[in-house]
């Protein structure tokens, strides 16, 4: 079993679910291939599973569709959805740094970069939108302030809305925001280019006092960050 058996297995416990039965290998054959590649086996694969009577079976075809081309070219589609990876409105990425981000998404998967790392490298980002491909994270929101940033960030890699019930007090939400209040955008000579840059003189204030707000993570853990230092990486870092 895994860290992640563990977890769920503790969770129906204290939900007093009994956990379901082993699944049969004709329905363990279909959802691998559906979960992985998104799309169903061929009557041949099916059999060829079937017809295998080594015990590590399973393990072995999990690593067989995880090497296929078609994981990373399902994988990526899912993920630009989710990072919103569209040349026109809502988010305007533009066509060539449609191309670049794309790539790199793709490559990412196809190499088996670590997701930590891949995140990291997505909310530290800077640079040209057509050179720097994870620079395009910053550029795909229409509201580049600091909340509606965060607010991202939240949903996408903390489960978690901070316009809803995020269980988060107004303090900790000002902490979360002020961890991409130093992010800047600059456009350069060539057509549809932007730079992201860090700006160590941004600031979140807080409304109702005017007093600077530091980054702090919801946990507690990391409040405040140095002069100089790119408040995004420490928060990755936590993250």
């Amino acid at each position: 079993s895994s860290e992640i058996d563990r977890i769920v297995s503790e969770k129906l416990a204290d939900m007093r679910i009994r956990p379901s039965a082993r699944c049969s290998d004709e329905v363990f054959v279909r959802r691998v291939y559906l979960d992985a590649i998104g799309t169903l086996p061929k009557p041949w694969e099916v059999r060829r599973f079937l017809a295998d009577r080594r015990a590590d079976k399973r393990a072995r075809l999990v690593e067989e569709l995880l090497s296929r081309p078609e994981f990373a070219e399902y994988w990526a589609m899912k993920w630009e959805d989710l990072l919103r990876v569209k040349s026109e409105f809502p988010s305007n990425l533009w066509p060539n740094a449609v191309q670049s981000y794309d790539r790199w998404i793709r490559d990412s998967l196809r190499e088996n970069k670590p997701y930590d790392r891949f995140v990291h490298e997505l909310l530290t980002a800077n640079g040209s939108n057509f050179r720097a491909p994870p620079a395009n994270f910053y550029r795909a929101f229409q509201d580049r302030s600091p909340r509606q940033i965060a607010g991202n960030v939240a949903l996408l890699f903390m489960g978690i809305r901070l316009d809803g019930d995020s269980g988060l007090t107004d303090r900790q939400i000002q902490g979360l925001c002020a961890f991409f209040a130093q992010i800047g955008y600059k456009s350069t000579d060539e057509w549809k280019e932007e730079i992201v840059f860090f700006n160590p003189d941004g600031k979140l204030l807080d409304p109702a006092t005017g007093a600077q707000v530091p980054p702090a993570t919801p946990d507690g853990k990391v409040s405040g960050v140095q002069y100089g230092q790119d408040p995004r990486r420490v928060f990755a870092d936590w993250l």
